[in-house]
């Protein structure tokens, strides 16, 4: 059986994938390549970010009743990426190659970071915390998935 987890390490393989794209693309100099890449690396966080902000978090929170645990922290953690991401995209915008660079290895760090405190912390509580409520928040979770792709796939053609 897929744990609550092994669903949200998922989210951070796809966008450390994403991530290490990016940061080639940065490389070559392909600004197309750059552009599409950030756009990417955007979609992946807000996926990963309202999975847990949207589904996951709350049912913690309610189960536990601690709103200003680790779920605050984490949240602010998103906030600051967002803000990394969002200066990326002006980098981008004035095509300055050193400032990309710079912020795509900050959001790498820092997303790394991110995702070790969740994986050593907060996923072995989720699963511990929720296990009986696991089925619904993995449904929960694969309904956003399947929507996310629909949209992708309707946002190519």
């Amino acid at each position: 059986m897929t744990t609550i987890s092994s669903a949200l390490s998922d989210y951070h393989n796809e966008c450390n994938s994403v991530v290490r794209a990016l940061s080639s693309a940065v490389k070559s100099g392909d600004w197309d390549r750059v552009s599409e890449g950030f756009l990417t690396l955007r979609e992946a966080m807000a996926a990963h970010f309202s999975v847990e902000e949207s589904v996951v978090f709350p049912a913690y929170e309610a189960r536990t009743g601690h709103s200003n645990g680790p779920t605050r922290v984490l949240r602010a953690e998103h906030g600051w990426l967002r803000t990394l991401a969002e200066r990326l995209h002006h980098a981008l915008d004035c095509r300055d190659a050193d400032l990309c660079t710079t912020l795509v290895a900050r959001i790498s760090v820092t997303l790394r970071g991110h995702q070790e405190k969740e994986a050593r912390l907060m996923h072995p509580m989720l699963d511990e915390v929720l296990g009986t409520q696991s089925q619904g928040i993995l449904d929960q979770l694969h309904h956003l998935a399947s929507a996310r792709e629909s949209t992708a796939t309707r946002d190519r053609s």
